[in-house]
């Protein structure tokens, strides 16, 4: 069969590598001209013939021929490089141009000149600019007047420093340590079967009394709270939070509401509450259910008496609404939708709806908002109250002196049934999914299920969609941990309908992704984690370190031949972890727990093969910790494992919980369908209350408190 020449050209012209070295082999795996032409069709260029795929490749030349400006430039560390703004094609010589600059977040005026293009070499003009601020974004508008003929153009400019925000400067070199937990998990005497934002901000205090320097979560991103719909790792947005997680009683509205106040106490519905409360995993229908009941409550009270009011609580909720712009409409609206759709037997998935309903900007859509104004606020209200309870949250680690503040956690991709992808199809790809190739971890390959974003339409959106990501996840955080941050660089896209080993990788904008983080993060004295476990392109961690991003590292992965490595022979430049929330708690690990539950999956093919390798896995690690092959009494596994990673050369610390507590139940079946075992539901064995007596925590208190000042910086005095 002859080579597609030019559909190999255009799938490097749209990122997709021709070929990558499987882990742990020294075989190269190549790219097929099949896979090409499916991943090119994803992104909307259709290469099924050599005269298609050079149409294709013509078309993006002539698309970057006829516009005035790129969509978007990026400048690291190089601020005078902003004093000319280079326009990608000519126009005649003595044309007028006007141009604007206006900087986002008002953090600077509003400039705006006037003057005369010069043509450079190659056709292209170069415009004098005012002079920027080193670091900032700006929104440029070009208008340039041509024999009588205006044309208008835009560009999204960035001058971003080369490095995020470093552990170094926020701990004034000295090593940190963090407790990490899934926020559903924790339990406290007043929850309502889930943990909430009220409960972590106790727990931040608590954590502060501790010697602790953080407290990290799993995504608080929005899911659907039902059936298998709960992975805080396969949401509906990343945009916005999951309102399972407010705490009901620290809502304003309930101080003002006293029928509310009557039906929450009232002996049946506080039993049904408690019920939810004593459960060993969260009912997450159950909870949505109960709370929204509330919820409904006390928006009700809050449109009739706040909601266009000069009140406090209207005019914040006011200023929430106009600087969330319009993804927070149309994510209420989104939702809206979604619970007439559901209720009319089509369900929540946008691709199951009428076709007039399938497009946010469309007609019917704007019809619907309309009509549903209260549903919409409705969801409007939840977000502002989910924003207001975990900044209260944030601001109860900072006065605490929790150096590092709340950690929090952005998963790599959503459901492609949920707002993400309906709000921007044109940003994600169709008929693909991301994933990762075969590995020790999956022989297989992994098919995680989400749309990738298109590369290519990242940069012709500006980076909007960058950027409005990273705001709305760093809002009241010390610290971001970015799920799988190979992303940055290059993601496996799996053809729908295939397997995972047959995908591809496909290379993303590196250098403007991280520049843009880098801003993000110095704007908010932001510490930066990229979890880089699994398949790593070679380099990467060194490429992480120099723009100071901290990378990940696992204790049950810090193997060396058949037992595991010294503490000293870790990575310096990484947040070391006792587990994550993909592998068993240390405990668990040891009695082999997750391949019981395996097993009773039907998910452990090899189950004789699978003991054995656990089995002497576990004497090795045993032998590592110091630990004798026999049962521990309590608190010995948790300070063996604080003492394998006080001994570690990394400036960051941090043990789950679970750890803590020496639970053995792992929270995620990785791989296992959720109809099989009931993941993301597992609840701690004890309320945060209890905590403070148990042997690991006490001893953390007394080891960390006696080494650490009392005068310790918080966020706010940094």
């Amino acid at each position: 069969m002859a080579k597609r020449v030019v559909l190999r050209q255009l799938a490097e012209r749209m990122g997709i590598v021709a070929a990558y070295r499987p882990m742990l082999t020294a075989n190269v795996r190549a790219t097929t001209d099949e896979t090409r032409e499916r991943l090119l069709a994803a992104m909307g260029h259709d290469a099924s013939t050599e005269d298609s795929a050079r149409r294709a490749l013509q078309a993006l030349d002539a698309r970057r021929a006829e516009r005035r400006l790129a969509p978007a430039r990026i400048l690291i560390d190089d601020a005078d490089a902003a004093r000319h703004l280079p326009v990608e094609s000519g126009l005649a010589p003595g044309c007028r141009v006007e141009w604007r600059i206006e900087a986002h977040g008002g953090d600077h005026s509003t400039r705006t000149r006037s003057g005369r293009a010069q043509v450079g070499s190659a056709g292209r003009l170069r415009l004098p600019m005012p002079r920027l601020p080193a670091l900032g974004d700006y929104d440029v508008r070009l208008t340039l007047d041509a024999d009588g003929a205006l044309h208008e153009a835009s560009q999204f400019l960035a001058c971003c420093p080369g490095r995020c925000y470093e552990i170094s400067e926020a701990l004034r070199d000295r090593p940190g340590f963090g407790v990490i937990t899934n926020l559903f998990a924790l339990r406290s005497r007043s929850d309502w079967g889930v943990g909430d934002l009220g409960t972590l901000g106790r727990l931040a205090a608590q954590a502060a009394r501790w010697g602790c320097d953080f407290v990290g979560v799993s995504p608080l991103h929005a899911t659907r709270n039902r059936g298998v719909d709960v992975s805080p790792y396969s949401p509906l947005t990343r945009l916005f939070r999951n309102e399972c997680y407010l705490e009901i009683e620290a809502v304003p509205e309930l101080r003002e509401c006293s029928d509310t106040r009557a039906r929450i106490a009232a002996p049946a519905f506080r039993a049904r509450i408690a019920k939810l409360r004593e459960r060993d995993r969260v009912d997450w229908d159950g909870v949505r259910q109960a709370k929204r009941s509330a919820l409904r409550d006390l928006h009700r009270h809050f449109a009739a008496h706040h909601r266009g009011t000069r009140s406090a609580r209207g005019r914040a909720y006011a200023r929430f609404v106009a600087q969330s712009g319009e993804p927070l409409c149309d994510f209420a609206t989104h939702l809206a939708i979604a619970e007439q759709q559901t209720r009319a037997g089509r369900g929540p998935d946008w691709r199951r709806w009428p076709a007039a309903l399938q497009r946010r900007d469309s007609l019917e859509v704007k019809r619907f908002r309309d009509r549903h104004s209260e549903a919409v606020d409705f969801h409007c209200w939840i977000q502002f109250e989910l924003a207001r309870q975990l900044a209260a949250a944030a601001r109860k680690a900072d006065r605490a002196k929790l150096v590092l503040g709340l950690y929090g956690d952005l998963a790599v991709g959503s459901d492609p049934g949920g707002f993400d992808a309906w709000a921007a199809p044109d940003l994600h790809a169709r008929g693909v999914r991301i994933g990762a190739p075969p590995d020790d971890f999956a022989a297989d390959g992994q098919d995680w299920g989400f749309p990738p974003w298109i590369p290519d339409a990242i940069a012709e959106r500006g980076f909007s969609d960058w950027t409005r990501l990273l705001r709305a996840n760093t809002d009241s955080l010390g610290m971001l941990r970015l799920d799988h941050a190979m992303g940055l660089e290059r993601l496996w896209w799996i053809p729908a309908g295939r397997p995972a080993s047959e995908g591809a990788y496909v290379r993303y904008p590196t250098r403007e992704l991280i520049a843009l983080l880098a801003l993000e993060s110095r704007r908010r004295r932001l510490v930066v984690v990229g979890e880089d476990l699994g398949t790593v392109p070679r380099g990467f961690a060194s490429r992480l370190a120099r723009r100071g991003i901290l990378s990940m590292r696992v204790l049950p992965f810090e193997r060396r031949g058949r037992g595991f490595r010294s503490p000293r022979a870790v990575s310096p430049r990484a947040l070391v972890l006792s587990t994550t929330h993909d592998l068993a708690p240390l405990a668990g690990y040891l009695a082999a727990r997750d391949l019981t539950l395996r097993q009773r999956a039907g998910a452990l093919p090899d189950s004789e093969r699978a003991f054995s390798k656990r089995k002497a896995d576990s004497g090795a690690l045993r032998s590592r910790l110091g630990l004798p092959d026999e049962p521990l009494e309590p608190g010995r596994l948790a300070g063996a494992a604080l003492r394998w990673l006080r001994a570690t050369p990394a400036p960051l610390l941090g043990m789950p919980l679970e750890d803590l507590l020496e639970a053995s139940e792992p929270v995620n079946l990785p791989g296992v369908p959720q109809q099989r075992h009931a993941s993301w539901t597992q609840r701690l064995a004890k309320p945060i209350e209890e905590l403070d007596g148990q042997p690991a925590l006490s001893s953390l208190r007394r080891e960390r408190t006696g080494k650490t000042t009392n005068g310790r910086p918080s966020r706010a005095e940094r």
